[in-house]
């Protein structure tokens, strides 16, 4: 009989009650001890099961009521094995056979936590519609229901992802049969929302618990509960905002609260904020645990702040916590990776004294460590030391470490890392021996990358078309495009087929080598052979074309792509607004840059680069300026490449040259650039030089400049023709906690000075610590209060910087705010 039919049949019989004074021998309440421990310890037998259930129906007294739920709860909770696998099947089988024997009710009497415990049988093998079949027999019997067992229920639900009836029967079950909810119950279903990536539901759920009149409030854990789930779905200022509500509500946050809160921040890279809350779990007397630690280590490692990583590392120890493999992992990779190889090693040797045995990636971060930064003396040491332990040598690992070294120009070092793998007797891969061929390519030694293809074929490794490619694709761009062309023809007669990338490769060369001819014949070799032609094929014959100026070929192929149905991308209009300038078909540029949106494409800083380049190259500087107003509006941020193609750009037409005067629209693109990529003293460089060459900045220019400055950490004043660092007046106000806004601090600042509904106002905060380069955070809006308030002990104070900007002149102001 199947689980599922014996859980059924127990409705066949019906419990009766009795009452029988004496108790069980005790040789029986002992063996039933004993059978429930071996029922947690997963050693019971169904057959012990059973024939200790035909011992205990024999006897005439009843058993402890006690003892009996406590075993049926043992079985409810034990985990498969091979004694018994399936535990909850066998509670109610037991309490089955209990139902049908007439001795039954008389000397094992059912109680609402017998019938919880069967419900809570079913749920755990997922089949809460016979959770509730128990359910209603327990109202029939009149036993009563309870909070604990609605909970049970309401689990069960949520397992099931039936969030809705759970929800129903939380606000309207539960009433009218007399139970109210408390917090367990509603925390079961703030779990269940969160658990289905529901978390605004939760939110609300949240926030009817905390209405006045509500049946209970919310819990630390209810709150955790929320917060970390909007923290898991990138919510990041909700989870922030719901932790001071938290705070606002008088309810500590406990250390599983600081816990979520500084692993998602630190996910986020937030370690300004992961480090004020850490700091608060120790200002309030909690005891980080080394998982803590260790995130805040690896933030500030992924960072790059080593230093900080390494003090954090030492207070760990200091307070008692006792770094395990993973913080000593991150550490030590850390290191490895900024080639502090020294510290590293100290760090490794602690780590053995301290009995944390190094597993295979710490080796790995050492030896790729001491292989990018020289020592490979250390890497065979390293390597012979994880051969002895029978540690695992990866070859992907190794093939990962000459890839890098590749692509950073180190070949010989990869060479000699290649060399130790054969020597120990690791067989390279073809992947290792195109990374090493490729290596060669880069620094344009082809013959070199030759014989690394020949000692491929003599190791037994068949080349495929990857390899050949790689070759060719060195020849082409060393400039040696006919060497390139016999390796390809050698392809083809060891019988291997070329791929799409690999055409490209060979159709890139030619044009680049000027032999257009040759290449639009090998374009249409390639789709005679039916070799797939993908966008980046496209691309590759429209920038030949091009540069070759077959300027009408070009544009009557791009025109025939889309009744193709070919996929537009934004390189491929990269290439054409590039070719259009090349040809001097401006409008036609402009038009295509315009039709972005259209192909369901977004510009990006290339593409804003591209029509700044060329707009400035054409003399057509008010363009050039539009561009970059326009690219801060959409919030695409301009990147040091963009930069030097502006400032290069500039120079190549002599807008900066000594002797020629840049006009008010060349300095103010020059300036916005520089503020936007936090170059702040080459922006000041450039404004006192406009002002010594007699070209007035107008406002565009100084809000660039206020801008720049106070998104970066600094404020700058812009008046008499002059620019200098913070100074003015300061002043003490005094806020209540609850009450910190942005509203209430214009408040206390319109106390000292005299502020129009025409000004500006930039607010800042210094955060505690730090100093005025590096430490101030931007007051935009009411939801960096409470990170400021928080940051702040009862009775202390923050500093507070405030720029007004005049409609004629501007002031700044220190007002020193207490916080209690």
């Amino acid at each position: 009989m199947s689980s599922w039919a014996r859980i059924t049949s127990l409705f066949a019989a019906t419990a009766a009650s009795a009452t029988v004074s004496s108790r069980p021998p005790s040789s029986l309440l002992d063996a039933l001890a004993a059978a429930t421990e071996r029922a947690r310890a997963g050693t019971l037998r169904e057959a012990d099961a059973h024939h200790l259930f035909d011992e205990l129906l024999r006897q005439p007294t009843r058993v402890p009521r006690r003892a009996l739920n406590g075993f049926l709860a043992a079985l409810a909770r034990a985990p498969p094995s091979d004694a018994c696998g399936d535990g909850p099947a066998l509670a109610v089988s037991l309490f089955n056979r209990v139902s049908r024997d007439s001795a039954g009710p008389r000397v094992l009497p059912h109680t609402a936590h017998t019938y919880g415990i069967l419900m809570d049988c079913c749920l755990r093998v997922r089949r809460p519609d016979i959770a509730f079949a128990f359910f209603a027999r327990l109202l029939q019997t009149g036993l009563g229901v309870h909070a604990i067992t609605f909970t049970s229920l309401l689990k069960g639900l949520c397992d099931s992802k039936r969030l809705d009836e759970a929800l129903d029967m939380l606000l309207c079950g539960m009433p009218e049969l007399g139970c109210e909810p408390n917090v367990i119950s509603y925390n079961v279903l703030l779990k269940g929302f969160c658990s289905d990536k529901k978390s605004q539901q939760a939110v609300e759920l949240l926030q009817f618990m905390g209405k006045e009149g509500g049946v209970c409030s919310p819990d630390v854990v209810s709150y955790t509960t929320v917060i970390d789930a909007l923290f898991k779905e990138g919510e990041l200022a909700k989870a922030c905002d719901l932790f001071h509500d938290m705070v606002q509500q008088e309810i500590s946050p406990s250390i599983v609260t600081y816990n979520c809160i500084i692993h998602a921040l630190y996910k986020a890279r937030a370690m300004d904020k992961a480090e004020m809350f850490f700091r608060q779990i120790l200002d309030k007397g909690f005891r980080p645990n080394v998982v803590v630690y260790t995130y805040i280590i690896h933030g500030y490692s992924t960072l790059g702040e080593v230093d900080k990583a390494c003090d954090l590392f030492q207070e760990m120890k200091q307070q008692g916590v006792k770094p395990d493999l993973v913080t000593y992992s991150t550490l030590i990779a850390a290191l490895s990776r900024i080639g502090r190889m020294e510290d590293a090693m100290h760090i490794f040797t602690q780590m053995i004294d301290h009995g944390v045995p190094p597993n295979e990636a710490v080796y790995c971060c050492l030896i790729q460590g001491f292989c990018t930064h020289g020592g490979l003396v250390k890497v065979k040491e390293l390597v012979s030391e994880m051969i002895s332990k029978g540690m695992h040598l990866d070859i992907v690992f190794f093939g990962s470490v000459i890839d890098n070294l590749c692509k950073e120009g180190k070949v010989m070092k990869a060479q000699r890392v290649f060399d130790i793998i054969r020597r120990i007797g690791l067989s390279p891969n073809i992947i290792m021996f195109c990374s090493l061929m490729d290596g060669y390519c880069l620094i344009r030694k082809m013959k070199k990358a030759l014989r690394v293809l020949d000692s491929m074929v003599s190791a037994g490794v068949k080349p495929d078309d990857v390899a050949y490619g790689t070759l060719i694709n060195g020849y082409c761009k060393s400039g040696q495009i006919d060497n390139g062309l016999n390796i390809f023809r050698q392809m083809l007669l060891k019988g291997v087929k070329p791929s799409t990338i690999t055409y490209n490769i060979v159709i890139d060369g030619l044009f680049r080598a000027g032999r257009t001819v040759a290449a639009k014949q090998k374009f249409h070799e390639m789709i005679e052979s039916g070799i797939p032609v993908n966008i980046g094929t496209y691309n590759t014959v429209l920038d030949g074309l091009f540069r070759n100026n077959c300027f009408d070929e070009a544009v009557n192929l791009f025109g025939k792509l889309r009744p193709m149905n070919v996929k537009i991308d934004i390189i491929i209009l990269h290439t054409m607004i590039s070719g259009m300038f090349k040809a001097r078909r401006i409008e036609e540029a402009k038009h295509l840059f315009a039709s972005i949106p259209a192909y369901g494409l977004v510009s990006c800083v290339s593409t804003y680069a591209i029509m700044m380049k060329n707009f400035i190259k054409e003399g057509l500087l008010a363009e050039a300026d539009d561009i970059f107003s326009a690219m801060e509006k959409t919030g695409c941020a301009p990147d040091s490449r963009l930069l030097n193609h502006v400032a290069r750009a500039l120079l190549e037409k002599g807008c900066l040259k000594e002797g020629v005067k840049p006009n008010l629209i060349t300095y103010s693109t020059v300036i916005a650039a520089f503020c936007t990529m936090a170059r702040l003293d080459d922006a000041m460089d450039i404004c006192t030089q406009m002002i010594g060459q007699g070209v007035p900045p107008e406002e565009a220019v100084y809000r660039r400049m206020i801008h720049g400055f106070s998104a970066h950490g600094g404020l700058v004043k812009v008046k008499d023709m002059t620019i200098d660092f913070v100074g003015g007046d300061e002043a003490w106000s005094y806020i209540e906690r609850k009450k910190v806004s942005v509203c209430e601090i214009v408040a206390n600042l319109k106390r000292h000075m005299i502020i129009t509904d025409k000004d500006t106002v930039f607010l800042h905060w210094l955060f505690l610590g730090k100093e005025l380069i590096n430490g101030l955070r931007p007051i935009n809006d009411d939801k960096e209060c409470p990170y400021m308030s928080q940051s702040t002990t009862d009775g202390g104070v923050v500093d507070v910087y405030a720029e007004v900007v005049h409609e004629t002149q501007e002031r700044r102001m220190r007002v020193i705010q207490s916080i209690n």
